[in-house]
């Protein structure tokens, strides 16, 4: 399958070697805005075709001419022109996370989509690695879900000058980074219920973030994200009999670790007694502080690792979908992608108000596919 590549980023330079993975693909061509760049790229990427400019009809139109199919990692806010020129020109879409900037622009590309007939899937390659789809089996033998925790946060070089920090243009540390927990919880538990945020603003810009979704299955999930600090980046899943966390970071997991419980009972209440009182004294809490120090992570480690540089899972998923006559993907419907926009209009919201009485209020979601 052809694969043509809008966009000359680091993302897409990731993306291109990660075709190299997916048996029949093969990147033809390459857009940008910038003749220049689009050459560049194409020549650092052994890409035959590219093309520059702003007319987005007629880049589209070369694009259908020179491939079948069209990975997009241009600036957020510029996704959905991009993706409906593709859709309108006959190309089937993968889109870059998020599949746009706003719910209602997600809602009307899945709109064109099927007015077009063209297969069209957000780019969120955390959903197609095999260390999610060990979570998700691991989850199903520890109960119900009661509690999702996590987040992605890591310290930015703010730069007003770059799309990725620029309100405007669909930056923010929402878009940015704070939809991977929120597309991991939402693979798990299901449909939003409602959600709550709060957080801090550079200007117009969410910054960072920190979420809670109760959803319809009952299960509420704990989110951060920050593009001004970070963290340890954890996935946590937490049920009724155990608890399963992803191994590595949650946008780059390379496995999963499953702790089992069961409930406590009144035997055991009394040997906690026991090491209450063992705690007590000096020296038994000396020893006890010891013990824990050294015990390290409990819990069966699952090793889940994915091939080459893991980009190339999307790009197999949609072939496999294209070539089944599928219009979109189990694993990222477009239901979901649109869900996902919503959630974060919403929490942005939340902390654009913040000093307006009720604005960290849990919102009702009305998904509208």
């Amino acid at each position: 399958m052809r694969w043509a590549i809008w966009g000359t980023g680091a993302i897409s330079a990731r993306f291109v070697a990660g075709l190299a993975d997916v048996p029949g693909a093969r990147a033809s061509i390459v857009a940008s805005r910038d003749s220049a760049r689009a050459e560049a790229f194409a020549r650092s990427c052994g890409i035959t075709g590219h093309i520059g400019g702003n007319d987005l009809a007629a880049v589209a139109a070369a694009l259908a001419a020179a491939a079948d199919v069209v990975y997009i990692a241009t600036p957020t806010g510029l996704h959905a022109a991009h993706a409906e020129a593709c859709l309108a020109a006959g190309l089937h879409v993968l889109v870059e996370k998020p599949l746009a900037s706003t719910g209602a622009d997600a809602q009307a590309l899945a709109d064109a989509a099927q007015r077009h007939g063209r297969f069209l899937m957000e780019a969120l390659w955390t959903r197609h690695l095999p260390a999610t789809r060990a979570l998700t089996d691991a989850v199903a033998g520890l109960g119900e879900i009661r509690l999702i925790t996590g987040g992605f946060a890591a310290v930015n070089h703010i730069d007003p000058a770059l799309p990725r920090f620029q309100a405007a243009a669909g930056g923010g540390a929402l878009r940015l980074y704070g939809v991977y927990p929120l597309a991991l919880g939402q693979m798990l538990a299901g449909r939003a219920a409602a959600i709550s945020a709060a957080g801090h603003r550079i200007g117009d810009l969410d910054a960072s973030a920190a979420m809670t979704v109760r959803y319809a299955s009952g299960a509420v999930g704990q989110f951060h994200c920050s593009l001004e600090c970070g963290s340890d980046n954890e996935f946590v899943v937490h049920c009724t009999g155990g608890h399963a966390a992803l191994i590595g970071p949650l946008f780059r997991p390379t496995g999963v670790r499953v702790v089992r419980s069961t409930a406590r009972s009144d035997m055991e209440q009394g040997r906690a007694g026991v090491a209450a009182r063992l705690r007590a004294s000096p020296i038994g809490n000396r020893l006890v502080q010891w013990r824990q120090h050294g015990a390290g992570l409990a819990g069966q480690r699952l090793a889940a690792p994915y091939a080459g540089n893991g980009y190339g899972a999307q790009a197999a998923e949609l072939q496999r979908c294209v070539n089944a006559g599928m219009l979109e993907s189990p694993l990222m419907p477009l239901a979901d992608s649109i869900e996902l926009a919503q959630l974060i209009d919403q929490a942005g919201g939340c902390i654009a108000n913040a000093g307006l009485p009720g604005a960290q209020r849990s919102v009702p979601m009305e998904l509208t596919i």
